[in-house]
């Protein structure tokens, strides 16, 4: 049997993806780093990535809040670096402060939460499945406060995470197993409200990884399906 239809199951989106129901040490570490990439894809689309956290369960934005903020934070932007940090900084620690923020946080935490779950339904051992809710609550819960304070921060912070689904130009990447996390420092404002001295650059946080099709756990696992099947076509 054909690796691509018997993962199906696991990772019907990724035809390079060999099988990764086996028992070995090496199926294994795929299948974590599946559950990385599908916990960090939902982390990163519902709370690392939008300008302000969803404000509907479902992660809708019925008043295009969302849109409006992005836009007015570009063309600022566009002036003086500078300038948007502080407006964002002053915007989103008031808004954040706002007697519908604690609401609309545990809203988009909740919803956050219950993606992550469905995501991992197939990958997750059917022992103890409180222990893992439990688990994964805490890390939503930690990546919601993070990213609470990492957007009231001057500095810039962003996560970037390629959908390798829809795109062409990461050609040898199956899987981008977690975002690219980098603060752009943009220095000091002055008194005035104008540029000033400070120190700029770029720091990473988290260092972006994916999984390539040249990956020595993939070529591995390769090998381990071939010889299971006596030399058939395990890719």
């Amino acid at each position: 049997m054909h690796s691509a239809s018997r993962s199906g199951s696991l990772a019907p989106d990724m035809p390079d993806m060999p099988d990764i129901t086996g028992s070995t040490e090496c199926a294994r570490e795929l299948r974590s780093l599946l559950a990385q990439h599908r916990m960090f894809e939902v982390l990163h689309r519902r709370i690392f990535r939008p300008f302000l956290f969803t404000t509907g369960d479902d992660g809708s934005d019925d008043c295009g809040l969302e849109e409006l903020l992005t836009t007015i934070s570009r063309m600022i932007r566009g002036k003086s670096v500078r300038r948007e940090a502080l407006w964002r900084a002053i915007t989103l620690r008031a808004m954040f402060s706002s007697p519908r923020a604690k609401k609309s946080v545990n809203a988009a935490a909740t919803a956050t939460l219950n993606e992550i779950v469905e995501a991992l339904t197939q990958l997750a051992p059917p022992e103890r499945p409180d222990e893992l809710l439990q688990a994964l609550r805490a890390v939503v819960k930690d990546a919601v406060a993070l990213w609470r304070q990492a957007r009231v921060d001057p500095d810039t912070i962003r996560s970037s995470m390629p959908d390798t689904s829809h795109s062409h130009a990461l050609g040898d990447v199956i899987f981008w197993v977690r975002p690219h996390v980098v603060c752009e420092r943009t220095g000091i404002l002055t008194a005035a409200g104008q540029d000033g001295e400070g120190e700029m650059g770029t720091l990473i946080y988290l260092q972006g990884t994916a999984l390539r099709r040249d990956s020595p756990l993939i070529l591995q696992r390769r090998q381990e399906v071939l010889q299971e099947h006596g030399g058939r076509d395990g890719g």
